[in-house]
């Protein structure tokens, strides 16, 4: 209640007889345990008095309903659980399955119970009332009805009744098995691709040469049968037996050709099915570097390494330059394989093909204790340029390829040799936290460069600088122009150092980039990076007229501290924001400890005679009895 106090509660729990009395009041709730021992819907209420007045509510959540739960029930095959299907057991696969549903005569019947049917074939009965009436079934139970149903396949099924009321829901099952002939054995072959985890089909014509590095799976599948149990033997002396599971995953060790067998078995019948797959090595972890840049008209002797050794594969390097000596193309490897690829047919079938065989068996065994696969590949390039050189390693199983980059000089050249970081170390204090070189915004900046030439085909190399703003939350960068770097020179022949006046780098992490090329000699270049942040410069405090001032006792003191004070990364005249706290103490007095928000975290501390004038007078408001100097 909401209000009243006195009061007399009397309960009705709605069944006619039982009534309960209470005192009660608006400070407390009141409530009574009541069990109903019979069956039915009640509206329990509620009479209150005291001797001003009184009143009287029915339950604000309805009426109770008291229900017998579900229970005592239980499903049988009314014949055998477990039966044939199909020729030569039925003349059709068709078979009619029936269940008896019982229930205990120990057991009360529920109250207003509904059914449905599910036959573990995707096939659920609507929902249904509970028939009134059972009948005699055995010493113990009721039969409560039969029902059927017909099945077109075989399997292992599980047939639910599930019975609810207001106040239960109980789920009863009885299982049993179809078998059924196993018909048309067949299983497929799949490699997993061990980046996506994706499933791919093998290569060559048949679809059946898998990669020796990837997992195979092994799928069966027939149109009949149930209850199987399948054997796979791979060929590799292994075996591996799972009963209803048709997936297999299998690891080989070695490239070969295996004859792979299925086998199925139930009660009824046993199949079986070969199948020949072909097991590579594929073409991975190739790569291809020489000693360049090298003059043209000279000998580029090329390492290449040919990784895992793919089985049986082809090798085809294009050099770009069409007047390489020998050619433009080398091809190696397989014949077979070689022969069999038709984006390369063209130089296949040219009679002047540069080509010699490679047995990757031999090669493998020969060199099986080595730590480097690699053959030397000579070419020779007519003319200066840099010559995207790309090999390619194809075979049934992979197609990988590798592209090295040659620069070839018109005389003796070598790299430029650039370093930004040792130049432009970080020395402490001026290092932030990840050991990046800070520098004060007031102050000029000059990024050094360590550069060493050694080219005798060009006597000019360029400098180009670049600055990037790095925006620290995304990564991302914003590459910024000379006009708002105080148009300083980035790009220039002798550029060695990138000089930025004051105050053109707002606050921030900046990354600069310096790019040395030669001149005349396309891709003959080397970049480094530096980063640097900028970061305030500290405030200039001064008070004008210097640190020493001397008054007449009883005269006015005026200091100035606005005047000569200022932030020098901005104009002098700008005081905007600028803060300014102000402190007196005597000599027998220190000065007070802030933090970084200027709030005092330790007083001053003093060893005078002096009395404070109040609890937190910033100093000098001493009183001692009489006026006086200090």
């Amino acid at each position: 209640m909401n209000w009243g106090t006195r009061s007399t509660c009397v309960l009705h729990v709605g069944n006619g007889i039982d009534v309960y009395t209470q005192p009660c009041d608006r400070h407390s709730v009141v409530g009574i345990p009541h069990f109903f021992d019979t069956v039915g819907v009640f509206n329990p209420s509620v009479y209150a008095n005291n001797t001003i007045n009184s009143g009287s509510v029915y339950s604000s959540l309805g009426p109770i309903y008291v229900q017998v739960p579900v229970s005592g029930y239980s499903v049988i095959c009314r014949d055998s659980c477990v039966n044939n299907i199909g020729p030569p057991y039925t003349p059709t696969y068709s078979f009619d399955m029936n269940f008896i549903l019982l229930f205990s005569i120990n057991v009360d019947k529920p109250t207003n119970a509904s059914y449905i049917i599910d036959y573990g074939d995707g096939t659920v009965t609507m929902a249904t009332d509970m028939p009134e009436d059972y009948f005699s079934y055995s010493w113990n139970n009721y039969r409560v009805f039969d029902f059927n149903h017909t099945y077109t396949r075989g399997n292992n099924y599980t047939v639910k009744v599930i019975i609810w009321n207001l106040v239960s829901n109980v789920t009863y099952e009885v299982k049993h098995d179809l078998f059924e002939v196993i018909k048309d054995l067949d299983f497929t072959v799949t490699e997993i691709d061990p980046v996506t985890g994706n499933y791919k089909a093998g290569g060559g014509p048949d679809q059946n040469y898998f990669a020796l590095e990837h997992e195979i799976r092994f799928l069966a599948s027939h149109t009949r049968g149930t209850h199987v149990t399948y054997t796979w033997v791979y060929g590799d002396d292994d075996i591996y037996s799972v009963y209803f599971d048709k997936e297999s995953l299998h690891f080989y060790t070695d490239d070969f050709t295996f004859t792979v067998d299925l086998i199925a078995t139930n009660k009824l019948s046993s199949r079986n099915i070969s199948k020949t797959i072909h097991i590579q090595r594929g073409c991975w972890n190739i790569s291809l570097s020489v000693d360049d840049p090298r003059s043209k008209n000279t000998s580029f002797d090329y390492q290449f390494d040919l990784g895992a050794i793919g089985t049986n594969a082809c090798y085809y390097v294009d050099f770009v330059d069409k007047t390489s000596v020998p050619s433009q193309y080398l091809m190696f490897g397989d014949t077979t394989q070689c022969s069999q690829v038709p984006e390369w047919s063209h130089e296949w079938t040219n009679p002047n093909r540069n080509f010699f065989e490679l047995d990757s068996a031999a090669w493998r065994i020969s060199h099986e204790n080595d730590t480097s696969k690699n053959i030397t590949i000579r070419n020779m390039f007519m003319w200066q340029g840099v010559y995207p050189v790309r090999i390619q390693c194809k075979n049934k199983v992979s197609h990988t390829m590798y592209n090295y980059t040659t620069r070839v000089t018109k005389g003796p050249c070598w790299w430029p040799y650039v370093n930004l970081t040792r130049p432009n170390k970080c020395f402490s204090p001026m290092c932030d936290e990840n050991n990046v070189k800070t520098h004060y915004r007031s102050n000029k900046l000059i990024i050094y460069s360590d550069v060493v030439i050694n080219c005798t085909a060009t006597n000019i190399s360029i400098y180009t600088w670049s600055v990037f703003k790095v925006n620290e939350n995304t990564g991302n960068e914003t590459e910024l122009s000379s006009s708002s770097l105080g148009n300083a020179d980035l790009q220039s022949i002798g550029a060695r150092l990138l000089i930025i006046e004051s105050t053109y780098l707002e606050y921030g992490l900046y990354r600069f980039s310096l790019n040395v090329s030669m001149n005349e000699l396309m891709g003959m270049y080397t970049i480094d990076t530096v980063y640097i942040r900028i970061i305030p410069t500290p405030l200039v405090v001064q008070i004008s007229g210097g640190s020493m001032q001397k008054k007449k006792w009883g005269t006015p003191l005026s200091v100035d501290g606005i005047t000569m004070t200022y932030d020098p990364d901005i104009d002098q005249s700008d005081k905007t924001g600028l803060t300014f706290i102000w402190l007196c103490r005597r000599l027998c007095e220190s000065w007070p400890e802030f933090d970084a928000d200027f709030n005092i975290i330790a007083p001053m501390e003093e060893n005078c005679t002096y009395t404070p004038a109040f609890a937190n007078d910033r100093g000098c408001s001493k009183v001692d009895n009489f006026d006086s100097s200090g």
